[in-house]
C-alpha cells in the first residue's frame, strides 16, 4: 500500500509531494535561466543544466503516472532542449578547466586557452540567442495540470515505471561500451547520470527491499 510522505512535520499525499517537488524545481530552473541570461559563466551554465535535470526527474514520474498529460510532456521536452543547447558550451567550460589545471607547458596552455575562449565566445552568442526564445512561464504554471488527478498508487507505479526505464537504458548503454568508440562511454555516463538524478529526486519513494536499497546506493555513490 503506498505510504504518505513526510516533509518535516507535515504529512503529504504522494501526489502532493510530487507536486511540491515539481514546484520547487520549476522555480530553480526559472531562476537559473535568468542568471544565464545575465551572464553565461561556467557556474551559471552548470546550474542551469543541473536545474533542468532536477526538474525532469519528478516530471518523468508524473508522465509515467499520467501519460496523457500534455503539459508535463511539453515541459519535459523543454528541459531536454535546454540540455541540448547548452551541451557544447558546458563541454568547452570543462575543457578549459582541464587545460588550466593539467597542461604544464605555459606556451601550449595559453595557445589552447585562446582557442577555447574563441570557441566559447561563438557558442555563448548562440546559447544567449536561443535562451531568449525559451519561456519558463509554462514551467511555473505546470502544477495546475495534474494536482487532483494522481492517486498514491499511480505515483508509486509511475516511479517504478520510470526507474525500470532508466535501468533498462543504463544496462543497454553499459552492454554497448566499446574501447574504440568514446561515444559509447559518453552515452553510458549520461544514462547513469539520469538514473542518479531520478533516485536523488525522490528518496522517500525508494523501495524498502534491502537488496534494492543496496543496489541503488551503489549507483548513487558512483562518480559523476
Amino acid at each position: 500500500m503506498p505510504e504518505q510522505v513526510s516533509t518535516g512535520t507535515v504529512i503529504l499525499h504522494p501526489a502532493e509531494a510530487l507536486l511540491l517537488k515539481v514546484r520547487r524545481r520549476a522555480i530553480e530552473l526559472h531562476e537559473a535561466r535568468g542568471k544565464c541570461r545575465r551572464s553565461l559563466t561556467e557556474r551559471s551554465v552548470y546550474a542551469l543544466r543541473q536545474a533542468s535535470r532536477h526538474l525532469a526527474s519528478p516530471l518523468e514520474v508524473a508522465a509515467a503516472s499520467g501519460p496523457g498529460d500534455r503539459k508535463v510532456r511539453r515541459v519535459l521536452r523543454l528541459t531536454s532542449r535546454i540540455l541540448k543547447l547548452t551541451s557544447t558550451l558546458r563541454d568547452l567550460h570543462v575543457l578549459t578547466l582541464l587545460v588550466e589545471s593539467e597542461v604544464q607547458d605555459e606556451a601550449l596552455r595559453e595557445k589552447l586557452l585562446r582557442h577555447l575562449r574563441k570557441a566559447q565566445g561563438t557558442e555563448e552568442r548562440c546559447v544567449a540567442k536561443s535562451l531568449k526564445t525559451i519561456r519558463t512561464g509554462p514551467i511555473l504554471r505546470l502544477d495546475t495540470g495534474f494536482r487532483p488527478a494522481l492517486s498514491a498508487l499511480e505515483v508509486e507505479q509511475g516511479l517504478l515505471t520510470a526507474v525500470a526505464h532508466h535501468q533498462e537504458r543504463l544496462i543497454e548503454r553499459i552492454a554497448g561500451l566499446r574501447r574504440t568508440d568514446p561515444g559509447t562511454l559518453h552515452r553510458a555516463r549520461v544514462a547513469l547520470k539520469r538514473t542518479r538524478y531520478l533516485l536523488d529526486a525522490l528518496p522517500a519513494h525508494l523501495p524498502a527491499d534491502p537488496a534494492a536499497r543496496e543496489s541503488l546506493s551503489a549507483c548513487r555513490s558512483s562518480p559523476p
